[in-house]
């Protein structure tokens, strides 16, 4: 597998620059992508985890659909304890946190963190139903 990482932490792009630059990638010799959507992608588990440019799950899906088209295979990559600032960051998740006043990482010994993850990774896998991998 020859694989791109897409980092959607530090950068968004738009849907025309994001499809020609998979095209690109195409070209190069990759054959899988790997997503890190955060808040890239407005979630229904992190209705208050968005920017103003986040997209739609439904657009989402479409992009998806255009890169198997191409014939990648698309990985989700989900952040299961750490790396979590931008769900922690907001005061309605804030709780989950492992100490008070902190952004990472969740409290893995809280049962509303594993309940929660357990939404978030059903919906990421909804999305990714045709996905053979997940990392996490």
């Amino acid at each position: 597998m020859k694989i791109f990482h897409f980092d959607f932490n530090t950068a968004f792009f738009n849907r025309e620059y994001l499809e020609n630059f998979i095209r690109r990638l195409k070209e190069w010799g990759y054959d899988s992508l790997l997503w890190e959507l955060e808040d890239f992608v407005r979630w229904d588990t992190l209705k208050y985890c968005f920017q103003s440019d986040s997209i739609s799950k439904n657009e989402m899906a479409e992009i998806l659909n255009f890169t198997e088209e191409l014939g990648f295979s698309n990985i989700p990559l989900v952040q299961c304890l750490g790396h979590c600032e931008y769900v922690l960051s907001c005061k309605e998740y804030a709780h989950m946190a492992d100490a008070p006043g902190k952004i990472a990482p969740y409290c893995p010994q809280n049962p509303q963190v594993q309940d929660f993850l357990k939404h978030l990774l059903k919906e990421y896998m909804e999305l990714f139903s045709k996905s053979k991998y997940i990392h996490l």
